[in-house]
Formats: C-alpha cells, sequence, structure tokens
C-alpha cells in the first residue's frame, strides 16, 4: 500500500553519508536504514507563486519499504513523502 505524508507528518532526521546522501532516517522513533537509493532528481520552481527548492530521493529500506525522502531548501528540514510497504 502507497501512504501520501503531509508535511506535518513526514517530518524525519536523516543521517548523511560522506557523498551528501542519505543512508539512514529516523521516522516516528523508529530507525531506518538505506538499502539502495533508487533514485534521486532536483526540483526548483515557482509552486503556485512560492519557490519551491527541494532534492529528492527515492530509496529502499533495509526492511524492504520504498520510500520518498525530500530536502526542502526554503526550511533547511528533510520529509518523508511517501511509503511502499
Amino acid at each position: 500500500m502507497t501512504y501520501l505524508l503531509p508535511p506535518d507528518v513526514g517530518r524525519v532526521s536523516v543521517r548523511i553519508n560522506p557523498k551528501g546522501q542519505p543512508d539512514g532516517f529516523t521516522w516516528q522513533k523508529r530507525r531506518h536504514v538505506v538499502a539502495e537509493i533508487v533514485n534521486h532528481w532536483r526540483l526548483h520552481d515557482r509552486w503556485w507563486y512560492r519557490s519551491v527548492a527541494r532534492d529528492y530521493y527515492k530509496i529502499t529500506t533495509a526492511d524492504g519499504w520504498l520510500v520518498v525522502l525530500y530536502f526542502d531548501w526554503s526550511d533547511r528540514a528533510w520529509y518523508l513523502e511517501r511509503l511502499q510497504d
């Protein structure tokens, strides 16, 4: 099942590897290890007149989840946007 999470629910803390990519994150007090980065893309746009600048990562976790994380440059925070279990 796929879940789309609003920003207030999806805020996560992310551990970054030496290449500047996520290698783990904590969500709802549970630690998840990145098994593979499937894709990375950057979005920089004026979305409905509010500037949006984000780095997205589609990753698989060691426990079998497929997730989309993004770093929002405007508030300098990480979010879990999409989760498939």
